[in-house]
């Protein structure tokens, strides 16, 4: 059988309490062939052995450290084990949806859509997410610019001492002077 073109590297964050719904879901929802490579940075006892039982049945590798690591020091001691052509990193408490990976592939084999001045040609369930959007970030009294997933405010509304740029490709506002 051909190698799987596809690691999914999985990393811990803060909680560890969705890591068999995360892991039962990359299986479950994964529709193309991938290799899995779980990085364990000092999870509990019951989340330890359950990886461990996981990676024996279903044949991923897992690196296990007793200490707690951050996510990127955790990407790079994954990513030291990959040997496919693409790597995709995900968080151990991210449960993902039916057939979300296929899609991330032919996106990744297509030019990026900025060459082709056009979004990759997706079927109509899997077209890419919009555009990041600003809010007003009320400790730092700044319009930030957020994803769609994370958004609060619209920073729209006028904000009194700042000047919008009518330049949508510039970063957040720039504060007027006082």
């Amino acid at each position: 059988m051909k190698d799987p073109q596809v690691t999914i590297v999985v990393v811990p964050r803060e909680r560890f309490g969705l890591a068999a719904r995360s892991l039962r879901s990359i299986y479950e929802q994964s529709d193309i062939p991938f290799r899995l490579v779980y990085v364990d940075g000092g999870s509990p006892s019951g989340v330890r052995r359950y990886l461990e039982r996981q990676a024996e049945e279903r044949g991923f590798e897992l690196i296990r450290t007793d200490h707690y690591l951050s996510p990127n020091q955790a990407r790079n001691l994954g990513l030291r084990r990959v040997n496919s052509k693409y790597v995709v990193f995900i968080d151990n408490d991210v449960v993902v949806a039916p057939g979300w990976l296929a899609p991330l592939v032919q996106i990744s084999v297509s030019r990026s859509w900025a060459d082709r001045g056009k979004s990759a040609a997706l079927p109509p369930s899997r077209t890419p997410p919009s555009p990041p959007s600003k809010r007003w970030h009320p400790t730092t009294r700044r319009c930030e610019t957020r994803h769609p997933f994370h958004q609060r405010e619209d920073c729209d509304r006028a904000i009194p001492g700042t000047l919008r740029s009518t330049n949508t490709d510039s970063p957040a506002d720039i504060p007027a002077p006082i």
